[in-house]
């Protein structure tokens, strides 16, 4: 690369929802911006189960009627061994997630950001105060850095250290099966230790899978036999590592942040990211144009807002811990608790006192109600 390539104001690595995002701001702010990323096509292969709330569909400003939208979610039920169901009304949409990656990776663009695709980061270090990325085949160097590589440990500690991130492992199948219910399920059983199965129906296919800190081929083989799933209706296979450890560090001083996977933005619960590398990826765009014009203070702010916003709680740790532990006799209590109703109809001294006539939640009283503080709202930040 010639010594003299211009100086970018933000190099963005990685071309997901949370590096388009951020891109998208930084461009439209009137900043030099270069996002790399390692696939000509981000967003393929598919790893995730392709499902958002409203709230995501609305953070993420694009068109629910888009050819994006595979179809709509009318709720979802959580599935216990016994056959007992928690039920919700609460909605969202199936996506289709390349074009949903596309059309954000668009905007971007047409926000002014420079594309370089197919062209992942090999190397990042910061010398004399300027970020350089090598890729493959060129040098960058720019001011300041959005790293939103996805769960690319590698990439992550090349920036930040040495980091402590979990990962569970998930793993789905795209089926030939037509269903177009909207209604989402969940299995769950101890073994996954507050993993979980899924069957998505999608109108002319099925996505179905799990995810566990376990074998997911094994757990997967489970769900499909708890569901009666016949194997020759299975068109194709994706998966991979999802973190669930939290928010890790996510700021280096005032000059770079992570987003996204990256940055550990994954509900530990639910293990949905899309909303996270949308919001986070949105406010640190916004923050890193703030610290370009002089706030020598706002990434640490934006890092403070993150850490106590509902979607990204500490409370989320401990709410997967909870579940992590539950025996089977437990999680059958707990999805026993509802009876065929929405979870959100019942008032929480109604919730207590289903809670308190089971030995196996009221053994762990506090556990239980850490699940339905902050109820809807954090529900809503799940996917």
């Amino acid at each position: 690369m010639p010594d003299d390539r211009p100086v970018r104001d933000v190099i963005v690595i990685g071309g997901g929802p949370a590096g388009s995002s951020a891109a998208e701001v930084l461009s439209a702010g009137g900043h030099d911006v270069l996002l790399l990323d390692s696939n000509v096509h981000p967003g393929t292969p598919i790893r995730c189960g392709e499902a958002i709330s409203e709230r995501t569909m609305r953070l993420s400003g694009l068109d629910h009627q888009g050819p994006w939208i595979k179809g709509r979610i009318e709720g979802w039920r959580i599935r216990s061994r016994s056959g007992d169901e928690i039920y919700t009304s609460v909605g969202g949409f199936n996506l289709k997630r390349d074009l949903f990656d596309e059309e954000l990776l668009r905007r971007a663009g047409e926000s002014g950001a420079e594309l370089e695709l197919g062209s992942g980061a090999v190397s990042i270090v910061k010398e004399s105060g300027l970020w350089e990325v090598r890729t493959g085949r060129s040098t960058w160097k720019g001011t300041k850095l959005v790293l939103a590589c996805g769960p690319n440990r590698p990439l992550i500690e090349q920036v930040v250290g040495e980091t402590n991130m979990t990962f569970m492992r998930a793993l789905e199948v795209k089926l030939g099966i037509g269903d177009d219910s909207g209604k989402l399920m969940f299995l769950v059983t101890a073994s996954l230790r507050g993993g979980y199965g899924w069957y998505f129906p999608r109108g002319d296919e099925v996505n179905a899978g799990v995810v566990t800190y376990g074998d997911p081929v094994r757990e997967l083989e489970w769900v499909l036999s708890t569901l009666n799933i016949d194997r020759n209706r299975i068109r194709s296979h994706h998966g991979g590592p999802i973190p669930v450890s939290g928010m890790g560090k996510v700021r280096v001083d005032e000059s770079a942040i992570l987003v996204g996977d990256a940055g550990g933005f994954t509900n530990p619960v639910s293990k949905g990211g899309i909303v996270g590398a949308l919001f986070s990826g949105k406010e640190g765009g916004q923050a890193i144009s703030r610290s370009l014009s002089g706030d020598e203070k706002a990434l640490e702010s934006w890092e403070n807002r993150m850490r106590e916003h509902p979607a990204f709680t500490p409370m989320n740790l401990d709410r997967n811990r909870f579940l992590s532990g539950l025996s089977d006799e437990a999680l059958d209590a707990l999805t026993s608790l509802v009876r065929g109703r929405d979870i959100w109809t019942l008032r929480k001294a109604e919730l207590v006192k289903e809670v308190w006539r089971r030995p196996e939640l009221r053994r762990n009283l506090k556990g239980t109600l850490k699940l339905a503080i902050g109820g809807r709202e954090w529900v809503t930040w799940a996917f």
